[in-house]
């Protein structure tokens, strides 16, 4: 792999990993307001300088990891983050969406 590609490999696992780490800001036991979790993603989105989708989509996959370590640990408390998870497919746009 010459230097150039493999610079651009790995700014793009470090651009990754920095849009995982906002999804903490966006996944939440208690229930947010959609319009305020749409207001969080798109705030991520501008001032990181992130893809929308990718901040959506790390939320999303974030919520769902978080419901199974809820099962596996405690056996209850994962229906809100899948709530939370359910929103941000909405806001993603993706099959089953809701929101106009």
């Amino acid at each position: 792999m010459s230097s150039s590609k493999t610079h651009r490999w790995i700014l793009g696992l470090l651009v990754g990993a920095a849009a995982a780490g906002s999804a903490a800001l966006l996944v939440r036991r208690q229930q947010l307001k959609r319009r305020v979790l749409a207001r969080r993603v798109d705030l991520l989105a501008a001032e990181l300088g992130f893809d929308r989708q990718r901040v959506l989509a790390w939320g999303i996959a974030t919520a769902v990891l978080s419901a199974c370590w809820s099962v596996e640990d405690e056996g209850h408390g994962w229906e809100p983050v899948l709530v939370c998870a359910e929103a941000l497919a909405e806001l993603q746009g993706g099959p089953g969406a809701r929101l106009a």
